[in-house]
């Protein structure tokens, strides 16, 4: 596995172009299937395989309709906490506090 770390901006753009053409591929589906069931021109389409910058938006409809919208999963994942972190942060909540009654006599 390539650290992408080693990697240009637009070497990483290339290798992500070179999986969405091998996921395309398994699918079975042509280019320009991809493009009309994520909404997009062929040639935008034709620009994440040959690894052209594009939209974040665009990627993602391409991600979801080959099935692989679990590669963003950390990024929209919520933080859980442990019993214990969620413990400690309620103590740092603070809940407004009540004037009491005045006793009437």
């Amino acid at each position: 596995m390539t650290d992408p770390t080693w990697l240009s901006d637009n070497q990483i753009l290339q290798k992500i172009g070179e999986k969405i053409k091998e996921w395309r591929l398994e699918n079975n589906l042509s280019q320009a299937e991809a493009a009309k069931q994520t909404g997009l021109a062929l040639i935008t389409y034709q620009k994440f395989e040959y690894g052209k910058a594009g939209s974040l938006k665009n990627f993602l409809r391409i991600l979801r309709i080959l099935g692989r919208l679990d590669l963003i999963a950390p990024f929209v994942q919520e933080r859980e906490l442990s019993p214990i972190q969620y413990h400690e942060f309620e103590k740092t909540l603070k809940f407004p506090q009540r004037a009491s009654k005045k006793h009437q006599r």
